[in-house]
């Protein structure tokens, strides 16, 4: 072997820098992305279990823009988009020239057992020939490799689609949470009003029982009472800390806002009638986009199936080099050889696979747009379920305003009475919670009233900045906040 070949060399500093760097199959995730790509995003989450405390200060807009960013689920989407995007270049790249280069070093050994011009050199020989190629593949036509680039493309809209689901799934998820912590502080509120009213009552009733004006077992039943409403409370104070913690996980990196209670004296909006171009809306929301896309995609494999059929024309230029030694019967050789050429490619017959492909192929499309439909259906009702429920739920705010409005009146009037002596500090106390009662099932009617809201949001894939806004504004009572998450 003549290693003054650059080919040779070549050979050499590959096998070289193989065994530099043995090949491994065990790496992990993060070493994988250290080895291709510096520069790529590897997983990045926030501190699960630890939450940041919750301050009552907290901007819920900069927290919601912080939770939807930081979210997995939204940066495993742009993950998947930027996966798309490369495998468009992937594809595109295949119709550039392709250079590769082929080096076969064979040792040959030659024993004569008979010949009618016999060797002096003897009956046996060996040599080594090495053949070297460097052959340069410019793809000039391939209907197939087309259509996979179509349906590249149009997966690059479906995974663009499921970005914008991913955005608002995590925008949804966190205001559910930050809504369903005011139902905790709801039963917080009302079993904080029980234990007043009936410590209040124990207090009476017991002097009561000193006096011989009453019997002790009719004082069991409110001691009983109050024990019940000691333990709801609690239950409603731990469930209230519990769904704050969860909340607070959603982002670590700005303040998280302590969840606030309906505020009873913002107006509530009155419902906007569901129009046809909110309804086909929902035919161009995200999930739609999504399921457009893949489809799309799923068709153009149906296309690729059937041009697989199609010639495939490709220029290919080699050059080729042969180091031969010398036998017994020739001496050795150097040549060098250069070829330029059209191939062409033409499968015409698979024996029914190219059938059986594009069957399929059809039937994953059909089945895609049979989902879409199905999920355009559950889009439609979730829409048409939210708007009816915002319309009875701002009846029912309305009719509950009076309710608290008359409970307010009897309060007032009932300390006009105690201060005349004609009632009770009992009576009072009970009045008292009575007015907390109907204010926190107005509460809650208001606070389905937004998740409703959230939803109709969510149902065309409208949740933004505004909605946002408009959930802190209605969930503004901070009063027991501070209080119930000690």
């Amino acid at each position: 072997m003549k290693f003054s070949s650059p080919y040779v060399l070549a050979l050499g500093l590959v096998a070289i820098s193989g065994c530099a760097e043995p090949v491994k199959f065990e790496r992990s995730l993060d070493e994988v992305v250290q080895l291709v790509d510096k520069e790529a995003r590897g997983p990045n989450y926030g501190p699960i279990g630890t939450p940041r405390p919750p301050q009552a200060g907290g901007d819920l807009f900069a927290f919601a823009a912080s939770a939807t960013e930081k979210s997995p689920s939204v940066t495993a989407a742009e993950m998947r988009r930027a996966a798309s995007e490369a495998r468009i270049e992937e594809l595109r790249r295949a119709f550039r020239p392709q250079v590769s280069m082929a080096i076969e070093q064979t040792q040959t050994q030659q024993d004569i057992l008979y010949s009618s011009n016999p060797s002096f050199a003897g009956n046996s020989s060996k040599y080594t020939t090495l053949d070297t190629t460097l052959t340069a593949r410019q793809k000039v036509l391939d209907y197939a490799a087309s259509a996979d680039i179509a349906s590249a493309r149009a997966e690059l809209v479906a995974r663009g689609a499921d970005l914008m689901v991913a955005q608002q799934d995590a925008l949804d998820g966190m205001l559910r949470r930050y809504i369903g912590s005011a139902e905790a502080l709801e039963r917080f509120s009302l079993a904080n009003a029980e234990v007043a009213y009936y410590t209040s009552r124990n207090q009476s009733e017991a002097q009561q029982v000193g006096e011989g004006a009453m019997r002790q077992s009719k004082r069991a039943e409110t001691m009983a009472e109050l024990a019940r409403a000691r333990s709801d409370l609690a239950v409603a104070q731990a469930d209230y800390r519990i769904r704050v913690d969860s909340f607070c996980r959603m982002a670590s990196d700005v303040a998280c806002p302590l969840p606030r209670a309906v505020n009873l004296s913002r107006p509530l909006p009155r419902p906007e009638p569901l129009t046809e171009a909110e309804r086909n809306a929902v035919a161009n929301s995200p999930e739609q986009q999504s399921l457009k896309g893949t489809l799309s995609a799923a068709l153009r494999e149906v296309e690729r199936a059937r041009l697989e059929l199609r010639p495939r024309v490709s220029v290919v230029a080699e050059r080729s080099r042969r180091d031969r030694g010398g036998s017994l019967f020739d001496g050795s050789s150097l040549t060098e050889t250069t070829d330029i050429g059209v191939l062409m490619e033409w499968d015409m017959y698979t024996s029914g696979r190219v059938k059986a492909t594009k069957t399929r192929e059809l039937n994953e499309a059909l089945a895609i747009e049979h989902e879409r439909e199905q999920r355009l259906r559950d889009q439609v009702n979730d829409l048409e379920t939210a708007h009816a429920a915002l319309a009875a739920l701002w009846q029912n705010d309305q009719a509950l305003q009076a309710v608290v409005t008359n409970r307010a009146q009897g309060l007032s009037a009932l300390r006009l009475e105690m201060d005349a002596g004609s009632a009770t500090e009992v009576e009072i106390g009970m009045a008292q919670m009575e007015v907390v009662r109907a204010q926190v099932l107005r509460q809650a009617t208001r606070r389905n009233y937004v998740a409703a809201t959230v939803a109709r949001a969510r149902a065309t894939g409208a949740l933004d900045a505004d909605v946002v806004k408009y959930v802190a504004n209605i969930l503004s009572d901070g009063q027991l906040s501070t209080k119930a998450y000690r």
